[in-house]
């Protein structure tokens, strides 16, 4: 069992009520309340009918007060100093609920007059669980503004307490680059920034428009450039940078049974074009290729293809020929844009980016004619052949050259 904070209410204003509402279930609750002067109550719920019954004794008394059947159930006498009360009781549902008492009363001020003590217990016959506590002043007098009531419950998970040295998840109002030292492992770490600016799981296709045989269902996204289908379109939300992005694809899979045609071509990336463009056609597109061509026996090449001006002109082309690609694989690809007229492709086969698989570069001065890209896009050639690729994921960061998740880095490495 842990205690936690179920609400607090402190008066800004004179008054004869201190409630705290919204109480969540708990089996026992305890309320602590401080007054500066008068008598005190305890209503459950806001209940104001006679179902109350208290038992109480003060300073000791051989005799003890005992109400019934009441709505004022009363826990302290009416005095003009501070007093301070803690209440406890059980909040079973289908049962009564039961209360102890303790307060003691200021009395006249000073180490040379003692104070005095009252002590209760009561019971509301109300058999719901306690939503609300109140204390209330019965004697006709106010509570003072500042005075204060406070409920604790005993079966409320508290919030997570941030560490002395903030590491690890909860960072979210630690300083970019803050640094941690670990005094167990001598470790230096620096707390980085990341640089994700989209991610999609294709866990919706709100927003896609689709050509035939292109889909996204079970958070796979079905990808297929070919003589049916002119691929699809979705708008970033933002435009991408003219010299530096990066996008990663995790979980690029060819499916089997493709055909390769040689006017089969196509662009994956990104697109000014709102609509279904084909390869040849339209607009601005810079991105890359990667196709499987059946010559002889299966050989996949790896192409990559930085476009400016959508397919008529300042074509740049390296790799084709290149590493083989395992039908029914998953890789991991990630394409940049390293400067106005520069780009890279890299193929991984791991999730983490790290095992190099096959890597293309190009440089064209044309290639700056690419701006104002912000919709992803898979631009098909209208030709023959049929490629059916499934894609798990893409994150897009903008504006830099290299992709950062950001979080805390050990010093020294990458």
């Amino acid at each position: 069992m842990v205690w936690g904070k179920a609400g607090s209410t402190t008066l800004t204003a004179t008054g004869n009520a201190m409630t705290v509402s919204s109480l969540p279930n708990s089996v026992f609750g305890m309320a602590l309340g401080t007054h500066t002067a008068g008598g005190t109550d305890i209503k459950l719920n806001g209940d104001t009918s006679s179902n109350y019954a208290v038992r109480r004794n003060t300073t000791g008394s051989s005799s003890e007060n005992t109400n019934a059947g009441v709505s004022d159930a009363y826990i302290t006498d009416s005095r003009s100093n501070p007093h301070f009360n803690v209440t406890y009781f059980c909040n079973i549902s289908g049962e009564e609920k039961l209360w102890i008492n303790h307060n003691v009363h200021q009395g006249s001020s000073g180490a040379g007059n003692a104070m005095y003590r009252e002590e209760a217990v009561g019971k509301w016959t109300g058999t719901g669980v306690i939503t609300s506590f109140e204390y209330h002043n019965w004697s006709g007098s106010t509570y003072a503004s500042g005075d204060n009531v406070s409920v604790l419950g005993s079966d409320i998970t508290p919030a997570a307490a941030v560490p002395a040295v903030p590491f690890g998840d909860a960072v979210s109002d630690v300083p970019d680059y803050t640094r941690a030292e670990i005094t167990d492992t001598r470790k230096m770490y620096s707390l980085r920034p990341t640089s994700v600016t989209l991610t999609d799981d294709f866990s919706s296709s709100s927003g896609y428009t689709f050509g035939t045989g292109n889909s996204i269902s079970g958070g796979v996204l079905t990808c297929r450039p070919a003589s049916t289908s002119l691929g699809f379109t979705k708008a970033l939300g933002f435009t991408l940078d003219n010299d530096k992005w990066v996008m990663r694809i995790h979980g690029w899979e060819v499916q089997s049974g493709y055909s390769w045609s040689s006017s089969m071509v196509y662009m994956f990336g990104f697109s000014d074009q709102s609509g279904l463009v084909a390869y040849n056609g339209s607009g601005n597109n810079f991105g890359f290729q990667i196709f499987n061509r059946n010559s002889g026996g299966m050989i996949n090449n790896v192409r990559s293809k930085l476009n400016g001006t959508g397919g008529t002109g300042g074509n740049s082309s390296v790799g084709e020929g290149g590493t083989n690609l395992v039908v029914g694989t998953k890789y991991y690809i990630e394409c940049k844009r390293t400067s106005a007229t520069s780009g890279e492709l890299r193929i991984y086969s791991d999730s983490d980016f790290t095992t190099l698989h096959s890597t293309a570069y190009i440089s064209d001065a044309t290639m700056n004619a690419a701006t104002g890209l912000d919709y992803f896009s898979l631009q098909a050639q209208t030709g023959g052949g049929t490629h059916v690729v499934n894609i798990d994921k893409i994150v897009v960061y903008n504006g830099v050259t290299e992709a950062d998740e950001g979080g805390w880095k050990e010093k020294g490495t990458t």
